[in-house]
């Protein structure tokens, strides 16, 4: 159903292991368009725009989708899709809640 933003987001991280990252962009920005807040939707975003090596958009995601839901920090630690910022000093302090 295209206004059933959980479906979506999950579309996205089904698409995201088969990867097709602007497949997975388009999808959550069909979620962020109807719901800017949607923390699940924005790390989605970040973890294709990190594939991509769009690396400020991905931080930018992150740092939204942290602010909206501080747990996402636990997931974004480890997330595999993360590794080119690994070492980021803005990424590192992201993770750790030490945004300046």
């Amino acid at each position: 159903r295209p206004g059933d933003l959980e479906a979506l987001t999950y579309k996205a991280d089904a698409v995201m292991e088969m990867q097709e990252y602007h497949w997975a962009m388009s999808l959550c920005n069909r979620v962020l368009e109807l719901d800017e807040s949607n923390g699940p939707a924005l790390y989605q975003r970040a973890c294709a725009y990190a594939r991509l090596g769009a690396e400020e958009q991905a931080l930018e995601d992150i740092q939204r989708a942290t602010d909206i839901s501080p747990s996402l920090r636990e997931l974004i630690a480890d997330e595999p899709d993360f590794e080119s910022l690994y070492g980021n000093k803005r990424f590192d302090a992201l993770i750790s809640g030490n945004i300046s």
